[in-house]
């Protein structure tokens, strides 16, 4: 027996994960014994078969609510989902592959598989034979988790919520208004279209349209009913018993027989009710809205909306795989097959118990669903036992209701526990205790009169015709309220009758005319696709009015809800992640934030096990004090759009002006490394700077000027150190203050300063001078005891201020100005303008993916009243609007565009043999160096797609892209500015879309993942100071002690919420360009690959461009990876399996 040591172990490990990565092209042949064995194999069928059951019976456990609602706590549940996606992706992998390469090998196309067409970097055919003898003696292993795979992922799907329960009994969560006007929209056009299509009147109602029986009855109140439910109708002062009509019906959008399956529906309306309904129509009903199952079909008013039309039209197969990938269709359908089941047992609508499925109020904060059920057994003798007869129900009861009368009791469920009944969700039974309020008695009478049923049909039941007491809760009942309104509306009109609160005796004709079984038995018309439509996905998206300063890009009006996003779901997922982050550092600082007395304590924060795996970089052993490594931030950093070169041989004249010959000598002696001269270096292009003085045109809010909030507009300088091969970039003076243009004096229209290039009517001899800081002297930065000079400390709180500086900017304009809220006005008209097969809305589709809903996610969290922007930063919300108005004035779009803005600042590494070598002015420039790695990449890229779909000529005459270049460079509407009016050639058009998918992955990658590294250190990226630098006569007199350092860093409350925000917001993309499938631009990747296995001659007409696009990112990402490795710089935010594919964080 073979010695098994941890270097065999090793091995064999590495030769199954070879083998797993030539899988798809070295194991055709195992994948066809696969498929060929689930085929012919009868207990693979079976196990399928038993899973599906175990689906449909697992969700009706009463323990089940427990474990997906209430007991998942936030380590557990990532684990479940992480493996989850494991199975996902083995799933999409073996199964598909499987049955493919099973049809292909059936018809002999291949066998065994062709090795020489596909190649795997050189796999060689002893390497697929060892690969496939792997698989074929594990085949068992591999079929069980494919089998493990579908089980987990479909069940996940009908049972498992992704977010950790945190209701609140009664709370609600409203569907958001643009969304339910969609659903509204698609219920009301199939209820037109559907009038349309049948040739018969009277029309119908849009669901349940048969009338099964209308009788009339009494409604009685308990009278043992407890004070604490004596609310609404039950109330102490109110009738004790109330005239009603019921009216069964059956669930489908037209006549059917009563046998067909479906639900059953069961709707109360009671008559001269005191007080006012919530609907004006009917002011003194209260009507009770009843289904013949416990449970809802749909979850959420979506579902319900797509569903209910898929239904009607015949399409429900298509729906369902349009939407298979949706926890809400596999709980619809899971749902639907309970309430099929429930109903086809259903033998006398007298004899059977009725539910609400949706709550309701009763009372204050008492959510309720109502339960009607039978008093006594009585009414089973009358079972109808002939399913087969096109009415037996309606013939089973009008057999009671000839000899018996029918009586229920009626009762109500009160919410006990959010998660375990939960008021969005109607597909979850409750099982709380029904407590009886009141009995419904059904009088002896004849029913099957046309009169009666004509008069039923005009009668109009809502759930929302209810005292305020009773009012109809959950996302499903606040549907229904304009739907059930509106197609009564429209029956009514179609139909020529007034719609009109019934009365308990109606004077109808006599003698009634008895109802035939040819009455009210119009069979289904089948409903086909006769109406051509062009479909603009999301049309109903309209720029909105969020109060933005004037200027600002548009944005959306409200949220349509996106099936691959909900708003309202994630913002309790981030609610709840803060929450979790925030107690988390809750715990540790009251412990440790009391030890910080310098700024390097900081790193007592990070003791703490919980936090130990996310120590920003720049915290290790301190090297967050280096110079280098403070200037570095604007190279390799959050924010490397400020940084410019200073061209020409000049400094920045608001530099210039207070730099005197004095500083110059003192630099060049004391502070550059022997053999600089900052004139050289200034000639040598080698002197570059950031310069704040936006940050003067907004005043601070007087909220946080009481809060001592200071903020400067700083001008940094760098210059470029070189010894030797080694080059980094380093501070050379920070300047706190800058002139306002308005503060300066005028010299009677003369310039007084002949060298001054500033206004011409400036004098600038006559302005203050402002300080500047200097880095301390070579003597103070290398001692032992810098901390005790003030030199050193007077250079460190300077780079704080011109730290905080940049944080304001960044956060406030790079990121959210200029990729978050510049792309939704974008994303809008993408919307608007394109049908969905537009080749351009595919191109752009994957890169929109939930930008606009996260969006309003952080409007809702970070720049409401109160927000984080309040909180923690130094503008505030206005502030913080005001800033990017402010910035947004000097943008130009297509200016922007990567290439354009790095060489208007004065970078272009394409000129460069060797970026970062000897002639490389700015080496270690990685934004700049690896941003057109993937610049180049992104563009060939889109010219691919572009220039197969376009001329010049062709793109000018297409109407879609030139509405959509209007739209988006209107002022008026979207007012992206200098976005091209129009498009008349390929290579604008070219630039304007790699610049979109460029600021929503890369550009948007880089400017927020990194946060956490830098922020996360509070000295290093302080986004607030409270102290002011002291004057240089309070230096001379005061000193500046470290105390006054601390005090002006931010407090324990800013430090907790700083980071709490930043380490969420740096959490790693879960779609990153890596993982996404390819826009199917030209053929689906599945059609392309099975049109090559069954001719291995085939070639497409282009090769797949994403594919093409991936392999050129993972050879520019090994670039990185060993550039970063050889230099030790910490930058992977542009490695293309860390890029975000949108802006979705």
């Amino acid at each position: 027996m073979p010695t098994v040591t941890p270097a065999t172990v090793r091995d064999s490990l590495d030769d199954k994960v070879d083998c797993l990565k030539r899988a798809p092209v070295c194991c055709g042949s195992f994948f066809s014994q696969l498929g060929k064995g689930v085929m012919r194999n009868k207990y693979g069928i079976l196990a399928f078969l038993v899973s599906m059951f175990i689906m449909y019976l697992l969700p009706s456990l009463p323990i089940a609510g427990d474990l997906i609602y209430c007991t998942f706590d936030d380590s557990l549940f990532n684990v479940v989902y992480v493996l989850l996606f494991f199975f996902i992706f083995l799933q999409a992998y073996a199964l598909l592959t499987t049955v493919v390469y099973y049809l292909i090998s059936i018809g002999n196309h291949i066998t065994p598989w062709n090795v020489r067409w596909h190649t795997w970097e050189g796999a060689s055919e002893k390497q697929c034979g060892k690969c496939t003898n792997f698989f074929a003696r594990n085949a068992k292993f591999i079929l069980a988790i494919v089998g493990i795979s579908i089980f987990s992922f479909y069940l996940s799907l009908a049972l498992f919520s992704p977010t950790p329960c945190s209701l609140q009994v009664g709370e609600e969560y409203p569907f958001t208004p643009v969304a339910a006007q969609k659903v509204e929209k698609d219920i009301l056009e199939f209820v037109t279209e559907n009038h349309e299509k049948l040739p018969q009147r009277p029309a119908l109602r849009g669901q349940h349209a048969k009338t099964i029986a209308c009788v009339s009855g009494t409604f009685t109140v308990d009278p043992s009913i407890p004070p604490s439910h004596a609310v609404g109708i039950f109330a102490a002062g109110a009738p004790k018993s109330y005239p009603a009509w019921i009216r069964f019906s059956h669930s489908a959008p037209d006549f059917t027989p009563d046998g067909f399956i479906g639900p059953k529906g069961m709707a109360i309306k009671l008559l001269n009710v005191p007080g006012t309904s919530l609907l004006e129509d009917e002011p003194h009903t209260q009507d009770f809205v009843l289904l013949s199952s416990p449970i809802f079909f749909a979850p959420d008013p979506t579902s319900y909306g797509s569903f209910i039309r898929a239904f009607v039209t015949n399409q429900v197969p298509a729906w369902f795989l349009k939407h298979i990938n949706s926890a809400s269709a596999w709980k619809t359908v899971f749902s639907l097959a309970k309430i099929v089941i429930r109903s086809a047992k259903l033998r006398n609508l007298l004899d059977w118990d009725w539910f609400s499925t949706t709550p309701y109020s009763f009372g204050t904060n008492n959510p309720v669903k109502y339960m009607v059920k039978p008093c006594d057994s009585s009414g089973s003798q009358f079972d109808s036992a002939d399913t087969k007869a096109y009415n037996f129900l309606r013939d089973a009861m009008q057999d009671q209701l000839d000899k018996l009368d029918g009586c229920f009791n009626f009762y109500v469920q009160f919410q006990e526990q959010a998660c375990r009944e939960p008021l969005e969700d109607p597909t979850i039974e409750w099982h709380t205790e029904p407590r009886l309020v009141g009995k419904l008695v059904i009088p002896k009478q004849q029913f099957k009169t046309k009169e009666r049923m004509q008069y039923c049909d005009e009668m109009a039941f809502n759930p929302w015709h209810s005292l305020p007491e009773h009012k109809p809760l959950g996302g499903v009942n606040h549907q229904r309220l304009e739907i059930y309104k509106k197609t009564a509306q429209m029956r009514s009109r179609w139909n020529n009758f007034t719609l009109t609160a019934p009365v308990a005796n109606p004077k109808l004709k006599t003698p009634p005319t008895p109802l035939t079984d040819a009455d009210y038995n119009r069979t289904k018309i089948s409903s086909g696709n006769t109406v051509d439509f062009q479909f603009r996905p999301y049309a109903g998206f309209e720029l909105g009015s969020y109060p933005y300063p004037d200027g600002l890009p548009g944005h959306i009006a409200s949220l349509v809800k996106d099936s691959s996003f909900t708003t309202e779901k994630t913002l309790r997922v981030f609610r709840s992640a803060l929450n979790g982050v925030n107690n988390q550092l809750q715990e540790m600082f009251t412990a440790d934030f009391d030890l910080i007395k310098r700024p390097n304590d900081y790193t007592y924060l990070f003791h703490d096990p919980t936090m130990r795996s996310r120590i920003p970089w720049v915290a290790n052993d301190n090297i967050w004090e280096k110079d280098s490594v403070f200037a570095s931030q604007w190279i390799r950093g959050p924010n490397p759009m400020t940084i410019k070169r200073a061209i020409e041989g000049k400094f920045p004249p608001e530099f210039a002006r207070n730099l005197t010959p004095k500083d110059i000598k003192f630099l060049n002696d004391e502070v550059l490394p022997e053999g600089h001269n900052v004139m050289d270096l200034l000639k040598q292009g080698r002197i570059l700077y950031a310069d704040y003085k936006v940050l003067d045109n907004v005043p601070i809010p007087p909220e946080l000027v009481k809060e001592n909030i200071v903020r400067y507009p700083t001008l940094i300088v760098f210059y470029v150190k070189r010894d030797g091969r080694a080059s980094e970039l380093m501070p050379l003076a920070i300047q706190l203050e800058q002139w306002k243009d308005a503060d300066c004096p005028i010299s009677k229209g003369k310039k007084v300063n002949k060298t001054w290039d500033g206004p011409w009517a400036c004098d600038p001899a006559l302005l203050p001078k402002e300080t500047i800081y200097f880095p301390p002297r070579r003597l103070v930065r290398q001692a032992h005891d810098r901390d005790d000079y003030i030199e050193w400390r007077k250079w460190l709180f300077a780079r704080f201020h011109a730290a905080s500086s940049d944080a304001q900017v960044h956060e406030m304009v790079t990121h959210l100005g200029l990729t978050h809220l510049l792309l939704e006005p974008i994303i809008i008209s993408t919307y608007r303008q394109f049908d969905k097969n537009h080749t351009l809305f595919k191109l752009l589709l994957p890169h929109m993916r939930q930008t606009i809903a996260i969006n309003e996610l952080g409007r809702r969290t970070l720049l409401n009243k109160g927000g984080f922007f309040d909180s923690i930063t130094a503008l505030g919300k206005d502030g913080t609007l005001g800033l990017i108005a402010e910035s947004y004035k000097s943008y130009n779009y297509m200016d922007a565009v990567f290439p354009r803005n790095m060489q208007a600042r004065g970078f272009s590494n394409h000129t460069l043999e060797n970026p970062g070598g000897e002639d490389d002015p700015v080496p270690g420039f990685l934004y700049r160096d690896y941003g057109y790695m993937i610049w180049d990449c992104l563009e060939k890229y889109v010219r691919t797609v572009v220039e197969a779909q376009y001329t010049d000529e062709t793109l000018a005459q297409d109407a879609d892209v030139q509405r959509w270049a209007e739209e988006i460079a209107n002022p008026n509407e979207a007012n992206v500015r200098g976005f091209p009016t129009s498009f008349k050639d390929t290579d604008s058009l070219i630039a304007a879309i790699t610049h979109f998918i460029f600021t929503a992955s890369a550009q948007h990658s880089c400017v927020n993942f990194g946060q956490f590294d830098f922020y996360g250190f509070i000295p290093n990226k302080p986004l607030r100071m409270t102290r002011p630098m002291p004057s240089a006569e309070d230096l001379e007199k005061e000193g500046l002690s470290w105390e006054y350092i601390m005090e002006a860093l931010p407090n324990a409350e800013v430090t907790l919420k700083t980071l709490t925000i930043t380490n969420i917001l740096s959490m790693k993309p879960a779609h990153v360009l890596e993982i996404v499938h390819s826009p199917e631009l030209f053929f689906g990747t599945l059609m392309k690959n099975a049109l090559s296995l069954v001719d291995s001659t085939w070639r497409p007409r282009y090769e797949d461009p994403w594919q093409v696009l991936m392999r050129d990112l993972k050879v520019r990402s090994e670039e990185m990876k060993a550039r970063n490795a050889l230099n030790g710089y910490h930058y992977d935010y542009l490695y293309y399996d860390e890029i975000a594919m949108s802006i979705s964080i």
